[in-house]
């Protein structure tokens, strides 16, 4: 298989951009989400963390107030003193004045709260919203019915932080106004999270060079491989065509022979490995241009499968072709050929004796090209196998006996890619085996 190459002095052309290859743009990719994914998780352990320890932090301070309600007899004088309240603990001291500010003398005036008696039912009885001007005794009544209904001895309800609880001897819910403290709590909380997502951000940004720098070994390592590739492969040639020439004069002189149609045959499949490379680094480069034009895909299949229908045959196969009469497609004709060529040659080498290779090629209304071929196996891991279309992969020893050289499907997404399309591969069941290109 002889792959015609260009002119290569457009990789070299003034003020061009160099082409990355598509496996170093998923490296990039790969690590930019990697660095996003651990900010993103590290953030938000960190938020969630200390908005945890705020809003506990808030909901000590209410109910260390609440109490203190409750132990003033739900009533706080405007008479209360700073020296009333212990600053030091001890044994006899009330643990809940421990974490009041100093300035109580205030206290009566800054706190808004109201009390509600219930009976042992959960009925509300009384209501004192004489601390309060927000609240009614009949919205007073409803809400101690409600918080008395509940399980929660301590709670929230709109803007009130309430506790239910025993005044002299009757039960009581107690609200406290802490609209105040959620308003600052929300506040913090909108203002971390602004935070966390400039920080994402701020990742991201940074990211998008450093992973530039971090697959930069990567990538010249791999632009070295290829140019040795692309070398090696042009090089290969001209002994190749050599030893088929010695070949021709070794027949004309001595007649055919099984060991010259061996070398032939040994020649040819060196000679399309060297194409094969020499077309996968065209296209990583850059320099594989296309030569596009409309034409009948689906009359370009026909002819296709039908010049395999033999092979199939010879090997107890049979290929069902599923398409249109017609199907107009603009492409490079002759990187579509040998595309289908490598997928119906790939599924007769793999398919299991005596089952069909069923092809089929449609295209949704407004929709891409899609072209599916299937092939039975005798087992194969159930799920996506992106790993057939790696240069020299083999699956295991078996396929080694087929012939291949593992870069033919390499090749395929090669093509399709250049065409703007994807490739994949799937099993359904662990004995069907399906590659779909979308061009």
């Amino acid at each position: 298989m002889n792959i015609p190459v260009g002119k290569e002095g457009g990789e070299k052309g003034g003020g061009s951009k160099p082409v990355i290859p598509p496996e170093i743009r998923r490296l990039r990719g790969q690590y930019i989400a990697v660095a996003l994914a651990s900010s993103v998780l590290v953030l938000s352990m960190v938020l969630a963390f200390t908005n945890m320890v705020n809003w506990q932090s808030m909901c000590i301070g209410l109910d260390g107030l609440v109490d203190y309600i409750v132990s003033e007899g739900g009533e706080l004088e405007e008479s209360v003193q700073i020296e009333e309240i212990p600053l030091v603990a001890d044994e006899e001291a009330d643990p809940v004045t421990d974490i009041l500010f100093p300035e109580t003398s205030e206290l009566a005036y800054e706190t808004r709260y109201f009390t509600v008696t219930l009976d042992e039912s959960g009925d509300a009885v009384a209501a004192n919203t004489a601390h309060v001007a927000t609240i009614d005794e009949a919205t007073a009544l409803a809400m101690g019915e409600e918080v008395a209904q509940g399980k929660a001895r301590r709670g929230f309800v709109g803007d009130f932080r309430y506790a239910v609880t025993r005044l002299e001897g009757e039960r009581t819910a107690v609200f406290l106004n802490v609209r105040a403290e959620l308003a600052s709590f929300w506040s913090f909380f909108s203002s971390s999270m602004m935070a966390g997502a400039a920080g994402v951000l701020m990742v991201l940004l940074i990211s998008i060079p450093l992973s530039a720098r971090a697959v930069r070994p990567v990538a010249e390592s791999q632009a070295a491989q290829k140019r040795f590739v692309t070398d090696a492969s042009h090089e290969i040639k001209t002994p190749l065509a050599v030893i088929l020439s010695s070949a021709d004069i070794l027949e004309i002189e001595r007649g055919e022979s099984a060991w010259i149609d061996s070398i032939r045959k040994q020649v040819d499949r060196l000679d399309s490995l060297a194409g094969k490379l020499v077309l996968l680094s065209l296209v990583d480069e850059g320099r594989g241009e296309l030569a596009k034009a409309p034409f009948d895909l689906a009359g370009l299949l026909s002819d296709k499968a039908e010049e395999f229908k033999a092979v199939a045959l010879a090997q107890d196969r049979d290929i069902v072709l599923s398409a249109p009469p017609s199907l107009e497609y603009e492409g490079d004709r002759s990187r579509i050929d040998q595309l289908l060529g490598i997928l119906l040659d790939n599924a007769l080498k793999y398919s299991t004796p005596g089952s069909d290779v069923r092809v089929s090629l449609f295209r949704p209304e407004g929709g891409s090209v899609s072209l599916r071929v299937s092939n039975r196996v005798d087992c194969i891991e159930p799920g996506p196998h992106d790993e057939f279309f790696r240069r020299f992969y083999r699956a295991d020893g078996a396929r080694s006996s087929t012939g291949g050289h593992g870069i033919g499907l390499a090749v395929a997404r090669a093509i399709v890619e250049s065409h703007g399309g994807y490739i994949s591969a799937n099993s359904s069941d662990g004995h069907s085996f399906e590659i779909e290109a979308v061009l």
